[in-house]
């Protein structure tokens, strides 16, 4: 009895350190391929760096929505999504759909990265 719950902690543990070392691989997220790659949604596109399967820098290429303003207050996000290695980032107030295109344009860059198109 003793040994059959050692067994299971055991399994149990090394599922849980499998949870944080391979969180990709578990959530089905492809590797991504170094390169830049393109991607749009809506007003705005982007060109997203990635070096060693990581993003390592996203640049806004096209805002058309709202002006210069809302591309100014969005610009945050793509230091965050960078630091974090997400889109799932919190919005900025006040360009909040700016905010979510260009969430979507990085999610479509990742995708070709991702698949190679």
């Amino acid at each position: 009895m003793i040994r059959s719950k050692c067994i299971s902690r055991s399994v149990t543990g090394l599922f849980l350190l499998g949870l944080f070392l391979l969180p990709g691989t578990l959530r089905g997220e492809a590797a991504l391929k170094d390169g830049i790659y393109e991607g749009e949604h809506s007003f705005v596109a982007v060109a997203v760096t990635v070096t060693g399967g990581r993003m390592t820098e996203i640049r806004m290429t096209r805002h058309g929505g709202g002006g210069e303003k809302y591309a100014e207050m969005v610009r945050p996000l793509l230091v965050k999504m960078v630091e974090e290695q997400s889109t799932e980032v919190d919005g900025v107030s006040g360009a909040t759909t700016s905010g979510n295109h260009l969430k979507k344009a990085v999610e479509n860059a990742l995708r070709k990265a991702a698949t190679d198109d």
